[in-house]
C-alpha cells in the first residue's frame, strides 16, 4: 500500500472521494475570494485614513485662521464632520467577521482607534457648538480644538500600521491558497485518478472473477447433472430387472395357485401335485425376495448418493459404507464394458466432509477410467483405497490396470477442455472439475501417476475429521 494513497483508501466509495476534493476545491476557492475581498476591504480602509489625515490637515488650517483672524467657525465645524464620516464609514465596513480575522492577526486594536476618532469628533463639534451658543471663550475652543485634532492626528499615525499588516497577512494568506491550490489539488486529483483506477482495475478484475466462479460453477453443475442424469438411467435400467423378474415370479405363483386351487375344487388335487405346487410357491417366493431386496439396496444407494450430489452439505458417515453405495449406484454403467470396481482396502471410519463431493469425485475418476482406459470390449479392475493420515489427513488412491497415459498427455490432464476424445463426446472438463472438487472444496490436493501400457493411479490428500467406528457410537 502506498503511503500518498493512505487518505483516499480511508474514505469509503468513488462518489466519496470525488465530494471531497471537490470540496477542498470549493473551500480553497471560497477563501481566495474572501481573502482578495479583505485585500480590496484594506485598500478601502487605506483610501479612507487617507481622507482622515486630508480632512485633519483642513480642520488644523481652518483653525488657525479661526484664531489668527476673526474667521468663521462654521467652516472648522464643517471639516470635522468630515472629519468624523471616516470612522463612521470605516465601522460600517468591518463586519464581524473582519473584526474576528483583525483580532487573530493583531490588529483589532485599528477598530478601536476608529471609535476613539468618532468619540473625539463628537466632542469637537459639542465644543463648537458650546462656542457658537456663547458658553465658551475663543481661546478655550482653540485650544480644546487643538487637543483633539492632535488625538485624531495621533489615531491616524497608529491607525495606518495595522491597516498595511491587515492588507499585507491576507495577501499572503492569499498567495498561499493560490500556491496551494495550483499545488495540492492537481496532486491530489493525480492520488485520486490513481485511486479511482486502481478500484476500476480491482472491480473488473473481481467482476471477471464472478464470471469466471460462475462459469465454473454451473459446468460443475452440468457435470454433476449429467453423471446423475446418467446414473439415473443406469439404476432405472437396473432396477427393471429385478423388477421384472419379481413379476414373472408373483404371475407364475398366481398361476400355480389358481391351477392348484381348481384342482381342489375337481377333487382331482393329489399329494404329488399339493407337494410340486409348495415347491413351485416356495422358488417363487425365493426368487420375489431375493429381487425385491436387490431392489431396495439399488433405491437405497442412488437415493443417498443422489440427494448428496445436488446438496452441498457437511456430515458425518461411514466412509466404507458409502463408497458401497456410489458403487452400487454406478453399477449399471460399470458392468458395460466389464470393468470390476473393488473396494481394496478401506478402513472403517467416519470422516465428516462433503459426501455429495465425494461422490462426484469417484464418479468422475470411474467414468474417466471407463472411458479412456478400458477399450470397447475389455474389461479390467479398479481398485479405491480410502486410509487416514497421522496429520488428519484422508487419503484416497484410485487405480485401474488400463492403458495408462503418455507423458505428453499427463502434464494437461487437468487443465479445462483437455481431452483425447474429442470427436466422440469428450468435452475435456471431467478431471479439471475434479481437480478444482478437489482443491477449492475439500482443500486438498490430487496427483496422477501413470504410464502406457501400465494403469493410472490418482492419490487425493484432504484435510477432514475422522474417527473409528467405535468412537463414532460413544
Amino acid at each position: 500500500m502506498f503511503t500518498k494513497n493512505i487518505f483516499f483508501r480511508q474514505t469509503s466509495s468513488v462518489s466519496t472521494r470525488l465530494n471531497l476534493l471537490n470540496l477542498l476545491v470549493l473551500l480553497s476557492g471560497l477563501l481566495s475570494i474572501v481573502g482578495v475581498y479583505e485585500i480590496q476591504l484594506g485598500a478601502q480602509l487605506h483610501k479612507l485614513n487617507y481622507q482622515h489625515q486630508k480632512y485633519i490637515d483642513q480642520v488644523y488650517k481652518a483653525v488657525d485662521q479661526f484664531e489668527q483672524t476673526s474667521g468663521n467657525i462654521e467652516s472648522v465645524k464643517d471639516y470635522v464632520i468630515l472629519v468624523r464620516e471616516q470612522p463612521i464609514e470605516c465601522l460600517n465596513m468591518v463586519s464581524a467577521f473582519e473584526t474576528f480575522m483583525m483580532k487573530i492577526i493583531g490588529t483589532g486594536e485599528a477598530i478601536a482607534l476608529c471609535e476613539q476618532d468618532k468619540l473625539l469628533a463628537d466632542d469637537i463639534l459639542d465644543e463648537l457648538d458650546q462656542y457658537s451658543r456663547g458658553e465658551i471663550t475663543k481661546e478655550v475652543v482653540v485650544s480644546k480644538l487643538k487637543v483633539g485634532l492632535e488625538g485624531l492626528s495621533s489615531h491616524g499615525a497608529k491607525f495606518q500600521p495595522f491597516v498595511a499588516k491587515t492588507v499585507s497577512t491576507m495577501y499572503i494568506i492569499v498567495i498561499s491558497m493560490v500556491i496551494t491550490k495550483a499545488i495540492i489539488v492537481p496532486f491530489l486529483g493525480v492520488i485520486l485518478s490513481s485511486s479511482v483506477s486502481r478500484d476500476y482495475r480491482t472491480l473488473n478484475n473481481t467482476k471477471k472473477q464472478l464470471i469466471n466462479e460462475q462459469e465454473r460453477n454451473e459446468l460443475i453443475q452440468n457435470e454433476r447433472m449429467n453423471a446423475l442424469s446418467t446414473m439415473v438411467a443406469g439404476v432405472a435400467h437396473e432396477i427393471n430387472t429385478p423388477v421384472g423378474v419379481s413379476v414373472t415370479a408373483a404371475s407364475h405363483a398366481r398361476e400355480r395357485l389358481m391351477q392348484t386351487e381348481e384342482a381342489y375344487q375337481n377333487e382331482i388335487l393329489s399329494e404329488e401335485d399339493l407337494q410340486s405346487y409348495f415347491a413351485d410357491s416356495k422358488e417363487a417366493f425365493r426368487i420375489i425376495q431375493n429381487n425385491l431386496r436387490r431392489t431396495s439396496e439399488l433405491v437405497k444407494s442412488f437415493k443417498q448418493v443422489s440427494v448428496d450430489q445436488t446438496e452441498d452439505i457437511v456430515r458425518t458417515f461411514s466412509a466404507k459404507e458409502y463408497l458401497k453405495d456410489i458403487i452400487i449406484s454406478l453399477k449399471p454403467i460399470v458392468k458395460k464394458p466389464s470393468v470390476e470396481v473393488v473396494l481394496d482396502d478401506v478402513e472403517d471410519i467416519y470422516i465428516e466432509t462433503y459426501p455429495g463431493v465425494l461422490s462426484q469425485i469417484i464418479t468422475n475418476l470411474i467414468t474417466n477410467s471407463l472411458s479412456h482406459a478400458f477399450a470397447a470390449n475389455d474389461g479390467g479392475v479398479i481398485n479405491i483405497a480410502l486410509s487416514s493420515l497421522s496429520n488428519k489427513k484422508v487419503q484416497i488412491v484410485f487405480s485401474d490396470n488400463g492403458c495408462g497415459i503418455s507423458k505428453e498427455n499427463l502434464r494437461h490432464i487437468f487443465d479445462p477442455f483437455f481431452t483425447t476424445k474429442r470427436g466422440q463426446g469428450g468435452t475435456g472438463l471431467g478431471l479439471h472439475i475434479l481437480h478444482n472438487l478437489v482443491v477449492d472444496k475439500l482443500d486438498g490436493e490430487i496427483n496422477c501417476f501413470s504410464a502406457e501400457g501400465e494403469g493410472t493411479r490418482f492419490v487425493i490428500n484432504f484435510p477432514c475429521a475422522n474417527h473409528s467406528a467405535e468412537e463414532q457410537f460413544i
